[in-house]
């Protein structure tokens, strides 16, 4: 048996996250032994109610009659770790294995498996069986276990604060009340930030062009001569001397190749003169602005000269660029950065 309720819980950003919170009730072993397609029909039930938008936050929570177990060093290897705690109780069974399988094919995380806790704060079900210390007797000793979870997305247990059972709650039923708590202040951490990558090198210049082939060898061979002491050091470690090695390629190559140019937009110019006449155009733009003003057709015609200043030098850049690109398809050996400069011719 699947259920789910959606909420919108508002943030102080005046926004909301939208979440899903899924009831869940799994077949019983004994059951699933019986008839195994009660499994398959429960978790294709499950699969399609925790089908929602990635921004969309997902909590599963219910009695899933399946222990997960302690995890063992098999799991540790494989890196079960990921998606369930270190606090699990018992040994996993059949159901426990299949509801492992759901939790990682769908990068979810068992919340109440990830606390040190009292023993009666972990388990969650009471059952009795008999004891046999007496076989004689009708006696029953209690029988504790872990069968209900609180699941989430993985990426969202960073705001996990706590999850526990309750024992004592006047409920009538064998199972404890489990309650998971998540920080939504937090969630800002569960997504992934966007990793600065190197800065890339001209490196089609270096292969088109004499000169610069003979500066970066000249540079780079001066520099590992310089760390020559370093790099033949056998106190020194592996690393450092690669480290060394590395900074001594790089560097030059900073210096004599330059940085390879980034995507800006069309009417980015990188030239001084050209910025410098932009910036005095924005200023007196914002004082033409100003109804306080004296003069205003002196500004008006101070913008219009630089606007027309800047379009020559724009048009003298292009001009000259061009020239370069056409020396470069004329000089280079090389098929692919012909095609760049035609590209960009």
């Amino acid at each position: 048996n699947v259920g789910y309720i959606d909420l919108d819980i508002p943030n102080k950003t005046g926004g909301y996250t939208r979440c899903r919170i899924i009831n869940a009730y799994g077949p019983t072993t004994p059951a699933a032994e019986k008839n195994p397609q009660l499994l398959d029909d429960f978790y294709d039930e499950l699969s399609s109610a925790i089908d929602v938008p990635s921004n969309n936050e997902l909590f599963i929570c219910g009695d899933f009659n399946s222990r997960l177990g302690k995890l063992d060093n098999d799991d540790l290897k494989l890196g079960i770790s990921n998606y369930m705690g270190k606090h699990g109780v018992g040994k996993r069974n059949n159901n426990g294995s299949r509801l492992l399988d759901f939790i990682i094919a769908n990068d979810l995380f068992a919340c109440n498996t990830a606390f040190s806790h009292k023993s009666r704060h972990i388990t969650t079900r009471i059952g009795y069986v008999k004891d046999w210390a007496n076989p004689l007797s009708d006696k029953t000793k209690p029988f504790y276990s872990m069968i209900d979870y609180v699941l989430c997305k993985r990426r969202f247990k960073s705001t996990l604060v706590n999850a526990r059972s309750y024992f004592g709650t006047l409920t009538d039923s064998d199972h404890k009340i489990v309650c998971a708590r998540f920080m939504f202040q937090k969630r800002h951490l569960t997504f992934a930030k966007r990793s600065k990558s190197e800065p890339k090198f001209e490196v089609s210049s270096l292969t088109s062009r004499k000169d610069i082939q003979v500066s970066y060898s000249n540079e780079v061979s001066g520099n590992v001569l310089k760390d020559l002491p370093t790099l033949t050091d056998p106190q020194i470690d592996c690393n450092t001397k690669m480290a060394k090695l590395v900074s001594s390629l790089k560097s030059p190559a900073k210096k004599v190749i330059g940085l390879k140019r980034t995507n800006k937009p069309p009417d980015y110019c990188n030239d001084e003169e050209v910025q410098s006449m932009s910036e005095q155009r924005h200023k007196l733009r914002l004082q033409l602005n100003n109804n306080t003003s004296a003069d205003r057709s002196s500004i008006r015609a101070t913008i219009n000269k630089l606007k027309n200043l800047i379009t020559k030098r724009l048009t003298h850049l292009k001009e000259l660029r061009a020239q370069q690109l056409a020396e470069e398809i004329t000089s280079t050996d090389e098929s692919r950065r012909m095609f760049e400069a035609v590209r960009e011719l």
